[in-house]
């Protein structure tokens, strides 16, 4: 029996492989199994900054792709190609024209003028019984609060990031930040739940809007059980640091790399290795301190198999942004589940808090402090670690994909009562 049909408004969709696409991918595929019928809305010529790539889909969910007929992207990412090339790799007082809050709410908005008429009508024509949209990018969030609008259908907000209130964003003029936090208020309006992925966030948005209190429901990131191999492989080659996912901007690699280079000279057997987004400054560094025995890049690989190469690891390393302490990844949850030591390098925050209740193998470095980071991998190479990680039973029934499908799934069923 059919527990409604669900409307999914999202930018991010195969074949667009970054973690945006991860988390509407992985909960529809839940959704999907415990009865929803899905219809997901999508862009079909994505902007230039996102990853295509091999990435999961599921039999059985409708998609409908409409154009960006303006396609903005391709001015900012031309006027960042052109200020990172001038001489000091900026142009001073004008590199904030490529960044947040330059264009209101994105660069992306140019797809609103097709989402918007196309959510509209796949709601009446299908049949929608309900809509959920995702963001960033935040356009998806305005044509699914158009369309709930226009149809009176319940409309559940899914942000994966702050939008007005990220620390980020920065207003060339006062009038686009009006206007942007406009935009907002008018998705938080139309929203009966607005889903956030921290407890910071949820505190953020409810000191800002107390008038929407009820609304913010903290549904964080997590991991799909199903991404795990059935059987843990050890390794048995040199002790090996991983990473998976792509670099934060302007948070390279920097501590950890120049820390194997300092045990690379002392002679200890030493392998890092990055699944991932190329990053050619990344590449470049690790170039210029002579590391190509040490570092492995293996480029992006499908979600599967960098999940498989992380439980092969004896250390993990989760680097974060230093500017952004509310964050939670993907990957964090990812790691947490493998049940191995994790090697932190990034600010204090909600995730440092997260690590501690569910890892006694973490270690912390603090950002840009290269000692710590050798001593930190010399002691995790002399610790006698378990040959195969535990996994804790408690910490997969709270943080997989199917706990947090059942969560918006009630939320969906309680937005049905309340609109009826």
């Amino acid at each position: 029996m059919s527990r409604g049909r669900l409307l999914v408004v999202s930018y991010n969709w195969p074949p667009i492989a970054d973690v945006g696409s991860m988390r509407v991918v992985k909960l529809t595929k839940y959704l999907r199994r415990m009865g929803w019928e899905i219809h997901v809305l999508t862009v079909r010529n994505p902007d230039v900054w996102r990853q295509l790539g091999p990435m999961e889909t599921q039999d059985g969910i409708e998609v409908t792709r409409t154009l960006d007929p303006l396609r903005l992207d391709w001015f900012a990412a031309a006027y960042r190609k052109l200020i990172t090339s001038a001489p000091g790799g900026k142009a001073p007082g004008t590199a904030a024209l490529g960044g947040r809050g330059v264009m209101v709410p994105e660069f992306q908005v140019g797809w609103l003028a097709t989402a918007r008429g196309a959510a509209v009508r796949l709601a009446r024509r299908w049949g929608a019984t309900h809509i959920l949209a995702t963001g960033p990018p935040f356009t998806a969030l305005i044509a699914a609060a158009i369309a709930a609008e226009r149809t009176g259908l319940p409309f559940l907000a899914d942000l994966r990031d702050s939008w007005t209130l990220d620390p980020s964003t920065r207003y060339p003029a006062p009038a686009l930040a009006m206007f942007d936090h406009a935009l907002e208020r008018f998705v938080l309006d139309k929203a009966g739940k607005v889903v956030v992925v921290t407890h910071a966030i949820r505190r953020q948005y409810v000191n800002h809007y107390p008038e929407y209190e009820n609304k913010f429901i903290t549904i964080p990131n997590g991991f799909d059980p199903e991404d795990f191999p059935r059987a843990q492989v050890a390794n048995d080659g040199p002790f090996t640091i991983t990473y998976t996912g792509s670099f934060y901007p302007r948070t390279p690699p920097t501590t950890l790399l120049l820390a194997a280079q300092h045990l690379a000279a002392r002679g200890v057997d030493l392998r890092v290795e990055f699944y991932g987004r190329p990053d050619p400054g990344v590449a470049a560094q690790v170039a210029r301190l002579k590391l190509d025995d040490v570092v492995w890049f293996h480029g992006f690989r499908p979600l599967r198999e960098a999940v498989e190469a992380a439980t092969r690891s004896n250390l993990l390393y989760l680097l974060m942004h230093t500017h952004y302490p509310q964050a939670m990844s993907d990957k964090l949850f990812m790691y947490l589940a493998t049940g191995l030591p994790i090697l932190y390098e990034g600010p204090d925050g909600e995730a440092v808090s997260f690590l501690l209740r569910w890892n006694a193998n973490v270690r912390f470095v603090q950002p840009g402090n290269v000692d710590q980071m050798e001593a930190e991998i010399l002691d995790a190479m002399r610790y006698d670690y378990p040959t195969l990680a535990r996994r804790d039973i408690l910490y997969w029934d709270a943080y997989g994909r199917m706990t947090q499908a059942k969560r918006l799934d009630t939320m969906l069923g309680a937005l049905s009562r309340h609109e009826s």
